[in-house]
């Protein structure tokens, strides 16, 4: 809504154009379901509730909540990989898929969220972004999440140090990425059940009404 009304030249009337009404019916979706209850902004997240890692690359997805001890990692489609997106947009899309497979837990949560993408980073803390794509991202992470009353934090982390994530999003290239994260796994977690995910398709199109 921003970056429209940016644009808007002053004291003329315009058509509003599509971004906009996307927004606008963002508000109207969430209205229906609005409690009238607003959060406060959490100012201590030295304990979170919730912990998420994820990561991307050229043709894979992965993360991590090391809360439940799920995990998800994905070799995305052709078709998908047609599309030509940035990494930029496959990293902001891992936080969208995670956030669609664990909001339903994070009702009331703080939740704090590693990648090692610095623009994903800043985007989901600004909750702001000049790129269509991103944008659209937003949108979906931020309905989620209000509807939940739950809170998101994204910290940046080096690549080294972002390495089960890493090896989920890479599965799928070498045999040894597998073992190298149950390596990891096994170094970093007491918990001997690791439950994997199925990450159905469809969750790779940001096709909602807004």
């Amino acid at each position: 809504m921003l970056n429209g009304l940016r644009e808007l030249p002053n004291g003329v009337s315009v058509t509003v154009d599509d971004d906009l009404r996307l927004d606008l019916r963002w508000w109207s979706s969430f209205l229906e379901t609005f409690n009238g209850v607003v959060m406060m902004p959490m100012q201590d997240w030295s304990r979170p509730d919730s912990v998420i890692a994820v990561d991307a690359c050229s043709t894979g997805i992965g993360g991590i909540c090391w809360e439940t001890n799920e995990v998800f990692h994905l070799q995305l489609p052709e078709e998908f990989l047609a599309k030509n997106l940035h990494i930029n947009q496959l990293e902001a899309l891992c936080v969208v898929i995670a956030v669609k497979l664990w909001h339903h837990r994070c009702s009331k949560k703080k939740i704090l969220l590693y990648s090692d993408n610095m623009v994903t980073v800043q985007v989901f803390n600004a909750g702001k972004s000049h790129n269509a794509y991103l944008q659209e991202c937003l949108r979906e992470v931020a309905f989620l999440l209000c509807r939940q009353e739950a809170e998101l934090r994204t910290v940046h982390v080096a690549g080294v140090e972002n390495r089960v994530p890493d090896f989920l999003s890479r599965w799928h290239t070498k045999r040894s990425y597998e073992a190298l994260f149950w390596h990891e796994m096994a170094k970093r977690c007491k918990v001997h059940v690791i439950k994997v995910i199925e990450v159905p398709p469809a969750l790779l199109e940001l096709n909602n009404t807004w």
